[in-house]
């Protein structure tokens, strides 16, 4: 508790100032305050190159990389002695969460690997991937709904999150990564992979009815503004929407200069996915099998006289019509009738009722009689309806079963020899047995012709109907024909692609102008299309525009610029926090002079500059990180160093942590030994509680729960909705998602130990957990458990209370021995060190 106090006070002083700062801004306002509340400073660190910097030349077994020499340097200037090297248990359990986000296994505890194979070993796991997308994707305000008061889906936006997973998998270099999302689908390589990036622009809020339409539009793009300088230049460029920068040298300028790169995109692809990928050389080849299909269908087509199918193919003027197309004279029943000689001339029809509409879902019996003075040469049954279901009988016999395709909107079936054979020249019956696909397609109407009664095309008459084919032609024929036609028709199916989440965009852009305080409708001075002039060289603020590439290309080039001040100290400050828990610069949003500073400047360039010397490598930037003997200190509490430095911002020691929301939900899995390692794909969605989803306006839509094993799939990839969210992630401060999120805060709050306690997942694991302890005393069971919880074995002192509450809980409430060790399971899952990282 002595380390907590401290670094409480701070957040609360830190709070009171931000809550100050508003009535700061007004107060200068109204004073009429023309500058900023600190002088403008072209110097400022953050806006200048990281520069060259010399290593410390330190003589210490401390130092294992630069890192160590510029935190050693630091810590014996403050005369500071640096902790001593953490347990091994606590090294591999701390390296395993912070790099993959799940606990170490029982094998990987005892493994006898170097510390460098260990973390090669787990920089290359696919849950490298998983962990580190759960950063990006609070940065970017991820989410997969749109907000508003109806938070309807945002469809197939998952693919993006599967990008970044992928993206960090395979250790794609961040200015690529970055140049993708900005603007992937322009780039000449441009690959299914960089245009699902740009689903990156497709993040933001949208409502469905805005009632301001253009405020709406201008509010849009500048959430990617806002979003994109926070995330990827650590600026607060918000700051400068309704007036100059209040704190950094940025104007109201700067800012809508930089709006009019994204201010092209349009509104329309937030309704629903827009776009479509088919890999260009798989459609190369499939156009390349198309016309190969065709040319030897071709080559078949010349071995026969085509022209003997053009009775049944050419619509004529001189139709002998049979049996009209219409209603009238039909007869029909709500279900087969049990006589089977209905369909006979002899059947007595007088209970068959006129023909009408469907009965819905259920077969309906047609009935008419016709007459012929001869037997035609063709007899073409027509029948307009949506059918999945059709028999068709002649006097009594079975003539035609199966719906055969569509065209021209009817179905015809062209009587075979054997059916026309049916037939005789005075009085016949026509019996018709069909079903309706949907009971809204409930009419229909069937006529019978001599002549077809429309234009049909060879090819497709000789797949649909090949009995025809075999008549005039043979089966030999009649049975290649129909196999290579086949063939044809699955080629010439629209290919589907993947779909996906991105934007589209116009190209009749207004001028860019400055909106007085932010409103669309106001609008004040032009100003040219550029980037923020504090972060440019001198006169190199105005985009200078390629006409072969778009205006996103033109920032995105800029941004991942090695000329860009902030884009590399950016990244690196966040790998930073992530392997020590807050960066050189903890603001990692805000690197200007309203945020917290930086505490190691030459520390931070050198990072920067380490990193785009190699390339943009992340996980090279991590392995550096990892090895140094800084990672590597134990958290043991040091007072002559706590009262020199209390927030702990030379790196004297390791500063614990609690697992992140995402953390617990996995490791409980893990521990319950019901993860599913499955990975990419849609959202999963597990179980809600009832009470959560009586918050909705439609409880029973809101959240179609996933069933069985694939709902405990890892929680970076259940379901993102900005209404709603599972307790357990709420309860452990995961994110809202409509601000990016650059660090979580730990809050500690009473719902938490209710939600671990007494909620249904919570208890189920614990008894999952249960079972999966070994045969033996509950000494033993205890003892496993506890190791599997926290990755060491338990005390004397701590197995002593174990078993003394077991036996308090048995006496007081006759607890069966399965339900005893499912309440120590609980209890076990509840300590503070299953929760918290050393």
């Amino acid at each position: 508790m002595e380390e907590v106090a401290p670094h409480a006070r701070s957040i609360l002083v830190r709070i009171f100032l931000m809550k100050l700062l508003p009535w700061l801004l007004l107060l200068s306002s109204a004073l009429n305050f023309q500058g900023s509340l600190v002088a403008e400073e072209p110097t400022y660190w953050a806006y200048q190159k990281p520069q060259s910097v010399v290593i410390p030349d330190l003589e210490d077994s401390f130092v294992q990389n630069p890192i160590d020499a510029f935190i050693l340097e630091g810590l014996q200037k403050q005369k500071l002695t640096p902790n001593s090297q953490a347990e091994d248990y606590q090294l591999i359990r701390r390296v395993f969460y912070d790099v993959t986000g799940l606990p170490p296994t029982p094998s990987d505890l005892e493994s006898d690997q170097s510390w460098d194979e260990l973390i090669d070993q787990l920089l290359a796991s696919p849950r490298f991937g998983e962990k580190f997308a759960s950063h990006w994707l609070d940065l970017v305000r991820y989410a997969e709904t749109n907000g508003f008061e109806r938070d309807s889906e945002k469809e197939e936006m998952w693919h993006y999150r599967d990008y970044v997973i992928e993206s960090f998998n395979s250790n794609k270099p961040y200015d690529r990564f970055l140049l993708e999302q900005i603007a992937g689908d322009q780039l000449s390589d441009k690959s299914l992979h960089s245009s699902i990036a740009t689903g990156f622009l497709a993040l933001m809020q949208r409502d469905d009815e805005p009632a301001d339409k253009p405020q709406a539009h201008a509010d849009q793009v500048s959430d990617i503004v806002d979003v994109a300088s926070e995330a990827f230049l650590g600026t607060t460029l918000a700051c400068a929407k309704c007036h100059d920068h209040k704190g950094d040298p940025i104007t109201q300028a700067d800012y809508f200069s930089m709006m009019a790169f994204f201010d092209g995109i349009t509104t329309s692809h937030f309704k629903q996915p827009s776009h479509t990928w088919i890999d260009p050389d798989f459609e190369k080849k499939h156009r390349e099998n198309q016309q190969a299909k065709k040319q030897e269908i071709e080559t078949l087509w010349k071995t026969i006289s085509a022209e003997k199918l053009n009775p049944f193919l050419k619509k004529s003027p001189e139709q002998k019509v049979i049996v009209a197309k219409q209603h009238q004279g039909w007869f029909s029943m709500p279900r087969v009738p049990v006589n089977p000689a209905w369909s006979l001339p002899s059947f007595d029809a007088k209970h068959f009722k006129p023909a009408g509409h469907w009965p819905s879902g259920k077969p309906l019996t047609l009935r008419r009689q016709f007459g012929l003075q001869e037997i035609p040469e063709r007899f073409l049954i027509y029948l307009s309806a949506n059918l999945i279901e059709l028999k068709i009988y002649l006097n009594g016999t079975l003539v035609h079963e199966g719906v055969p395709e569509k065209s021209h909107g009817d179905y015809l079936v062209p009587l075979s020899q054997a059916g026309r054979e049916e037939l005789t020249t005075g009085k016949n019956i026509i019996g018709i047995i069909a079903r309706a696909r949907r009971p809204q397609d409930h009419k229909i109407t069937a006529g019978i012709f001599t002549e077809p009664i429309h234009d049909m095309n060879a090819w497709d008459y000789a797949r649909i109907h090949p009995h025809v084919i075999t008549e005039l032609f043979g089966a030999d024929f009649s049975n290649h024909t129909h196999t290579l036609l086949t063939e044809k028709s699955e080629l010439d199916r629209p290919l589907k692609g993947i779909r996906y989440m991105s934007i589209n965009e116009t190209t009749n852009i207004p001028d860019p102008k400055i909106h007085e305080r932010g409103n669309v409708h106001a609008q004040g001075d032009p100003v040219p299309i550029g980037f923020p002039v504090v972060m440019c060289p001198p006169g190199k603020s105005n985009a200078e525009m390629d006409p072969s590439s778009g205006r996103r290309l033109t920032f995105a080039n800029w941004l991942i610029s090695k000329e860009n001040p902030l884009t590399a100290r950016v990244m690196v400050n966040r790998l930073w926090q992530y392997c020590f828990g807050k960066g050189l610069v903890e603001s990692s949003n805000d690197f200007g002079v309203f945020g917290t500073g930086v505490t190691n400047q030459k520390l931070l360039d050198w990072l920067a500059l380490e990193f785009m010397r190699s390339d943009w490598n992340i996980k090279h930037m991590l392995k550096l990180m990892l090895t140094s003997s800084t990672y590597q200190l134990s958290s043991t509490h040091q007072e002559e160093s706590f009262r020199l430095d209390p927030a702990n911002v030379l790196h004297w020691k390791r500063q614990p942590r609690r697992l992140s929301a995402e953390e617990v939900w996995d490791s409980f899995l893990i521990i319950g030994n019901k993860l599913e390692h499955k990975m990419r794909g849609p959202p999963i969605r597990p179980k809600m509680p009832e009470a959560i989803l009586l918050t909705s306006s439609r409880p029973d839509k809101v959240w179609p729960p996933t069933q069985g094993k694939a709902a405990n799939r890892r929680a970076v990839y259940i379901h993102v909705k900005r209404s709603i969210k599972l307790p357990l992630l709420a309860n452990f401060d995961s994110p809202e998602r409509d601000i990016s999120c650059p660090s979580r805060y730990a809050t500690t709050v009473s719902t938490q130990a209710l939600t671990m306690l007494n909620s249904e997942f919570m208890n189920d694991l614990a008894e999952e957990f249960s079972k999966q302890l070994p045969s033996g005393d509950l000494k033993a069971q205890l003892q496993a458990a506890f190791k599997t919880a926290t990755c060491r074995e338990p005390n004397s002192d701590e197995i002593t209370e174990l078993l003394k509450l077991a036996s308090d809980l048995k006496e007081k409430h006759q607890l069966s021995k399965e339900a005893l060790r499912q309440r120590l399971c609980l209890l076990i899952l509840n300590l503070n060190e299953t929760l918290y990282l050393d």
